[in-house]
């Protein structure tokens, strides 16, 4: 399969929440909204929008601020030139 069990998720969530603006501009034009009613959806969405966030943070994003995999093992960062990768790509290509 060429893609995640994870792009298919947020394939749907993007398309409901597409669906959703649709229908809410659908009501807004008919003028069935009031302002609290809107207020409250507002509300509402924002307050899934920190729910994903945090769920985020605590399952993946912790792991975008540990320090890296060189710090871990104690490998020092070393400058490297063009000359030094065009080496490299052609010992990878012999093999």
């Amino acid at each position: 399969m060429p893609f995640s069990f994870g792009d298919i998720v947020y394939g749907a969530i993007f398309l409901w929440l597409i669906w959703k603006m649709g229908k809410g501009i659908k009501i807004l034009y008919q003028k069935k909204a009031t302002w609290s009613g809107l207020g409250n959806r507002l509300w509402k969405a924002v307050n899934v929008i920190l729910a994903i966030y945090i769920l985020f943070n605590a399952f993946w994003g912790i792991n975008y601020k540990r320090k890296g995999i060189a710090h871990q093992l104690g490998i020092s960062k070393e400058k490297y030139t063009a000359n030094d990768i065009k080496q490299i790509n052609e010992i990878l290509v012999k093999k």
